[in-house]
C-alpha cells in the first residue's frame, strides 16, 4: 500500500512513546531507551583508594562517588521530585549533585574546600595553619560583623600571644565561601537547572557548620537553602547527625539498597535463563 493511507496506517500502528518513567518493569512495550548520567574517575586514584581500605582489612564490593552518597543520607523522595541540589563542602573539594524529577540530571566537583579557607587564613593574617584553622573553627564566620573586635591567640610553644582583627577573619572566609558557591551556581545555570530545584539548595559536609552559611548561600543562589543533616538514620543519633558524617550514612545506605537487590526474588525472565543454562550444561556433559 502506497500513498497519504498508508502514511496513515503506519502512524496509527506505531506504538506511543511514554517519557519520563522510573521503573518499566513489568510494562509492555516494543523499544526501550534510557538516559544515562555517567560519572568517571581517574583509575588509578580509585585503585589506589581500594588498596588503603583492603589494608584495614576490607573487602570492597562497590564505589560510589561522594556527592550521591551525602544525597542518599540528605534528601527525602520528595526532594528529589521536586528538584534539589546537595552540596558536599569537605575539605579538599565541594561535591554537588542535581535531582529533579526523581532522578539525576548533573553532578560535578570543585577542587575547593575547607582547607582553602584555612589558607587563605593563614596568609591573611599571617599565622601557622594549625592556629588558622583553630581560630576558623571557634571565632569565624562567613558573616562579616558591621563592628570590628580583637581576637586574642593564646600562646603557643615558641610563639607569642597575638592581637588578629575578627573581621579580617570574616572577611577572608567570606570571600572564599562565595566564589565558591557562585562556582557551583555558574554550572548549574550553564545546564539551565536553577529552575528546576523546587526543594532548594542542601548544604553538607564539615564546611557547613560555618557560621553565617545558610544566608549568604541563600543570597548568591536566591533559593531556599537547608544545612543537610541525615534524615535516614533511626534511634539515637545525636552522635552521627553532624553534616560532616552525611557522606559515611549515604554509603551504608547504598551498601544496605545494593545487597537488598542481590536477595530480591528472581523475576521470570531470570528464571528461563538461569533453566536453559542449567539445561546447556547438563547437555554438554552427556557429550
Amino acid at each position: 500500500m502506497e500513498g497519504p493511507i498508508a502514511a496513515i496506517e503506519a502512524e496509527e500502528l506505531m506504538p506511543g512513546v511514554d517519557d519520563g518513567i522510573q521503573n518499566p518493569v513489568g510494562m509492555i512495550g516494543a523499544k526501550l531507551e534510557a538516559d544515562v548520567h555517567v560519572i568517571y574517575g581517574v583509575r588509578t586514584r580509585l585503585q589506589n583508594t581500594i588498596k588503603c581500605i583492603k589494608h584495614v582489612p576490607l573487602d570492597v564490593a562497590n564505589i560510589s562517588v561522594s556527592g550521591f552518597a551525602s544525597a542518599l543520607a540528605v534528601l527525602t523522595s520528595e526532594h528529589q521530585q521536586l528538584g534539589a541540589v546537595v552540596i558536599d563542602m569537605g575539605g579538599g573539594t565541594t561535591d554537588y549533585i542535581v535531582y529533579s524529577e526523581g532522578t539525576i540530571q548533573h553532578s560535578g566537583v570543585l577542587a575547593v574546600g575547607g582547607d582553602h579557607i584555612t589558607n587563605d587564613v593563614a596568609i591573611g593574617l599571617r599565622i601557622p595553619m594549625n592556629r588558622a584553622e583553630t581560630l576558623k573553627v571557634e571565632h569565624g564566620s562567613v558573616e562579616v560583623p558591621a563592628e570590628d573586635e580583637t581576637i586574642t591567640l593564646k600562646r603557643e610553644v615558641g610563639l607569642p600571644d597575638r592581637q588578629v582583627s575578627k573581621q579580617q577573619l570574616c572577611r577572608a572566609m567570606n570571600l572564599r565561601v562565595e566564589e565558591t558557591l557562585t562556582l557551583v551556581k555558574k554550572e548549574l545555570e550553564k545546564q539551565n537547572l536553577l529552575d528546576y530545584l523546587g526543594a532548594g539548595v542542601f548544604i553538607t559536609g564539615g564546611c557547613a557548620r560555618l557560621r553565617g552559611l545558610e544566608p549568604l548561600a541563600a543570597q548568591v543562589f536566591g533559593l531556599p537553602v537547608h544545612i543537610g543533616h541525615s534524615l535516614t538514620v533511626g534511634g539515637p543519633t545525636s552522635a552521627i547527625e553532624s553534616p560532616e558524617y552525611s557522606t559515611a550514612i549515604g554509603l551504608v545506605r547504598y551498601a544496605l539498597g545494593s545487597q537488598r537487590d542481590q536477595h530480591q526474588a528472581p523475576s521470570p525472565l531470570q528464571k528461563m535463563g538461569r533453566s536453559f543454562q542449567h539445561l546447556f550444561q547438563r547437555v554438554r556433559g552427556l557429550m
